[in-house]
């Protein structure tokens, strides 16, 4: 064999190397799974995989709570990587990406692939989401059952996020409400911020139609009394229209900073 292809081999090899290794699944495991999975303790017994798992002021717990904002991850025993960090038989793998098997029902009714998964009542098993709220994922197959409170594992991929479904979002009074309440939960700063611009600007906009309706009637009773007088009267009314739009676009440049 020449030099020359065997220099043309040597160049090669390292790219058959990793063609080799990318051929290979992390750990033996399926890639289309979590990718990560971390240990935590949680304080109960009978946990069972795709439970839902929340985190409260006293620890973590299995959720029961429709639509739960504080939602952590999924019981898994299928991730590909784990980090076992918690030494106790109350220790559970935890995982919050990828695409995990959770535990459903159809009590809102059937799943169809893509529809919107959130917690239930029913502790630690999620459902399909019918109004706006706070979601674990979307589910990944369909799933009907005859009985309603049959559970199953299907696949999920994880996203947790606030959604409001387009069928209901317009006509359902209540998601409006459900959203400014998790607005306010999850950052209250904001809303704060939001709630003292909208004053400044009715505030602005109130003192200003004040003050000119207040000059304009004066000013043409004083054109009724003093008809000889009416040119400066007149000015004087066109100063505080000016005076009155300086007050409100104050206000609305204010609102704009606060909000900024």
């Amino acid at each position: 064999m020449s030099k020359k292809k065997l220099f043309s081999i040597f160049l090669l090899l390292p790219f058959i190397f990793l063609l080799c290794l990318a051929s290979f699944p992390v750990n033996g495991q399926n890639t289309n799974l979590p990718g990560l999975a971390i240990s935590i303790v949680i304080p109960e017994k009978n946990i069972k995989e795709g439970s839902i798992i929340t985190y409260t002021p006293k620890g973590y717990k299995v959720s029961s709570k429709e639509y739960d904002p504080e939602v952590y991850g999924i019981i898994t025993n299928r991730a590909a990587i784990s980090i076992d960090k918690a030494d106790s038989v109350s220790s559970y793998l935890v995982s919050s990406n990828g695409v995990v098997y959770v535990r459903v029902t159809t009590i809102n009714g059937p799943i169809k692939k893509n529809d919107w998964i959130t917690t239930s009542s029913i502790a630690g098993v999620g459902m399909k989401a019918i109004r706006a709220g706070y979601v674990i994922g979307s589910a990944q197959e369909n799933y009907s059952a005859s009985n309603p409170k049959a559970e199953k594992l299907i696949p999920v991929s994880i996203s947790f996020r606030h959604v409001a479904p387009r069928n209901v979002l317009n006509s359902n009074l209540l998601d409006i409400f459900n959203l400014s309440a998790l607005a306010t939960y999850e950052q209250p700063l904001t809303v704060f911020k939001y709630l003292i611009a909208s004053f400044l600007v009715i505030l602005s906009f109130v003192a200003g139609f004040l003050v000119f309706g207040r000059v304009a009637g004066l000013g043409v009773q004083s054109i009724g009394r003093n008809p000889l007088a009416s040119r400066k009267i007149e000015a004087g009314i066109v100063i505080n229209s000016f005076i009155t739009i300086a007050v409100i676009a104050a206000g609305l440049i204010l609102a704009l900073t606060i909000i900024r």
